[in-house]
């Protein structure tokens, strides 16, 4: 009689185990990699490319990115932030470099700059 339930017992434990090493040996293959650029850095010190076209400093781990045909690469926050830049990329660039020198003279000037740390939802309390 016990050999009767240890098989039982076997026999339904073994299908989840199954499933379980296999879905060990599939996720990380379909998790989103990022990119590897090579020696290349990306532009803007891995900021989001269409947040500093928009006004704002947006920080990104660089898993969307694009390079340019001059081998430059731009991070993104998401993939609709990276077509959006898309649209118009060099317009888009030239306004995220003017609102980093605006950025770059306000600080110069003592004037306070506002990062993301300054509207996480700890600082509007």
């Amino acid at each position: 009689m016990t050999d009767m339930t240890s098989r039982r017992l076997i026999s339904r434990l073994t299908l989840p185990v199954l499933l379980a090493g296999m879905l060990a040996m599939v996720l990380p293959a379909t998790a989103p990699a990022m990119e590897d650029h090579g020696d290349v850095e990306a532009e803007f010190d891995e900021s989001c490319a269409m947040g500093l076209a928009d006004g704002q400093m947006v920080k990104t781990d660089c898993s969307v990115s694009w390079t340019d045909e001059d081998g430059k690469v731009y991070c993104f926050s998401s993939e609709n932030s990276k077509a959006a830049f898309l649209k118009d990329p060099k317009g888009n660039i030239a306004r995220a470099k003017t609102f980093l020198q605006e950025q770059q003279a306000k600080a110069a000037s003592g004037a306070k700059v506002f990062t993301e740390a300054d509207v996480t939802p700890e600082s509007s309390k």
